[in-house]
């Protein structure tokens, strides 16, 4: 019985730490993965940023957020978005 108890704290250490490795290197959410989900987070965050300073230079952030209209004018011109099942054509001139 005395040496279990003596082992006992020694087999909860190991469990502990073989488990923590499960978790940080091998499980589905390992680091690595984490680090690339932040990764794309913030390029993502840029390209917002960067969208909402491009919508500043055009139009009133504000007004767009009002004017439904307004705001598929933009993203149809600017951004070359376009409706589902719609075909667009863009033209360019050399």
């Amino acid at each position: 019985m005395e040496k279990i108890k003596k082992y006992h704290p020694i087999a909860c250490l190991i469990a502990i730490v073989l488990i923590f490795l499960y978790l940080a290197f091998f499980s589905k959410n390992n680091f690595k993965q984490h680090r690339i989900l932040n990764r794309q987070i913030s390029d993502w965050e840029a390209k917002i940023n960067r969208v909402k300073y491009q919508i500043n230079d055009n139009y009133d952030f504000e007004e767009m957020k009002k004017n439904p209209e307004l705001l598929e004018k933009y993203a149809r011109e600017e951004l070359n978005l376009h409706k589902e099942n719609e075909n667009v054509f863009i033209i360019v001139n050399e």
